[in-house]
């Protein structure tokens, strides 16, 4: 094997520093470097985070479920599933478990016992000495919201014994996540409807399609603390600014953004509001309201400035992640909703089904450094090092610029 591309879902950075000098088959293949933080995009999602590492194009944030702008209609999960195989065919040689829906709820339900099973997959996939092999494990995202950071170390643990002694040691080998995880002082995962304040100042809150200009349509998920709504063509930016204004104001929400007909970008909560614009390739973020929510940046950026001014903000990177998660999907959603910690965005099924019986304890889905930051270290440096900044003894790295297509 000359190349091996080795993806764990939901790895948070704390996790991996915290254990790196435990991890010794690890450090080892990798010369004793140590992985760079790598920044997730918004939100923090699983095929929409890792999509242009392998050069797709993303149309959705989340697998589930989606929203055609064209038709005005939501995209039944059937048909998302098939897009879904069909992006693991093209970038995974190997992705454990097989993406269907009775794995799908097994490995929520019992995760363990899924990731058992799925190492014994990837042993056998390194076994078989490709020349160029992509792994990527998705059953670890259901092992930290079910147990958090403690079976996330275990996990590296058996992947530093069990996995990387298998690899040939003159393999080219990229090693990354996808997205952090962020777990709540207080336990359990609270569920809140912004439909409720929607409803309440004269909105029509719609499940699968808009058919008038006052109608709003929500994607929601169970584990995740981020919200999508769509507003009906007609909607005009008077109305987009005025519902996110609405939403920014609940104390769970982290912030609310809407993007304008002009393809600028309205951000807000409770301490402020901001917008961002883009002239060719530099950015602006102008205070408009109250404190500057996303960091002091004055004037204009390139996006690698952008970087190295807020990679370790409590948002970070979040200009250039906001502009991105509203111009880098086809079907972009009209406002995007950032969910404090302890907060999810769910159907009252899925609530009873994952919170009340599964007794989930951590969420994916925000702005926040936790659900953003990951990490990512590669045998070849020039696949990370041009693209990193560095800051208070960290590098920092965007995930979109992770090159992980053979």
């Amino acid at each position: 094997m000359k190349s091996l591309k080795l993806g764990i879902d939901a790895v948070p950075y704390r996790v991996i520093e915290s254990q790196w000098k435990k991890l010794h088959n690890i450090r080892g293949f990798f010369d004793k470097r140590k992985p760079l933080l790598l920044i997730s995009r918004f939100p923090t999602t699983s095929e929409y985070a890792v999509a242009p590492s392998f050069g797709l194009t993303s149309t959705s944030y989340q697998a589930e479920k989606t929203f055609s702008r064209k038709t005005q209609r939501t995209i039944f999960y059937s048909r998302l599933l098939y897009t879904t195989r069909r992006m693991h065919g093209l970038a995974y040689s190997r992705s454990v478990p097989d993406y269907n829906i009775i794995s799908y709820g097994l490995t929520y339900n019992f995760p363990n016992t899924v990731i058992d099973r799925d190492i014994r997959s990837i042993k056998k996939e390194i076994s078989n000495n490709k020349k160029r092999t992509s792994i990527y494990l998705s059953s670890s995202d259901a092992l930290c919201h079910k147990f958090g950071d403690a079976a996330i170390k275990d996990l590296l643990r058996r992947v530093d014994q069990e996995i990387f002694p298998d690899i040939d040691p003159k393999c080219d080998v990229t090693f990354y996540s996808d997205h952090g995880m962020s777990i709540p002082r207080k336990k359990g995962l609270k569920n809140i409807y912004v439909e409720k304040i929607l409803e309440e100042n004269g909105f029509r809150i719609r499940s699968s399609s808009l058919k008038r200009k006052n109608d709003i349509l929500t994607i929601r998920s169970g584990l995740l603390s981020f919200s999508q709504l769509y507003c009906h063509r007609s909607a005009d930016d008077r109305m987009k600014r005025r519902i996110t204004r609405l939403i920014s104001d609940e104390s769970a929400v982290e912030l609310a953004a809407c993007r304008l007909s002009d393809r600028s970008i309205i951000v807000s909560n409770r301490q402020g509001m901001v917008r961002i614009t883009k002239e060719g390739d530099r950015f602006s973020c102008e205070s408009l309201e109250g404190k500057p929510i996303l960091g002091k940046l004055e004037g204009s950026y390139t996006a690698s400035e952008l970087l190295a001014s807020s990679a370790d903000h409590n948002f970070p990177d979040a200009v250039h992640r906001l502009h991105d998660a509203f111009h880098g999907v086809k079907d972009h959603a009209d406002i995007l909703v950032s969910l404090k910690d302890g907060y999810v965005s769910g159907s009252a099924l899925i609530n009873l089904a994952y919170n009340r019986l599964g007794k989930y304890i951590s969420t994916h889905g925000s702005i926040s450094k936790d659900c953003t930051s990951t990490f990512a270290i590669s045998r070849d440096k020039d696949a990370t090092d041009p693209y990193c900044v560095e800051k208070n003894r960290k590098r920092y790295m965007r995930i979109n610029d992770l090159k992980l297509r053979h």
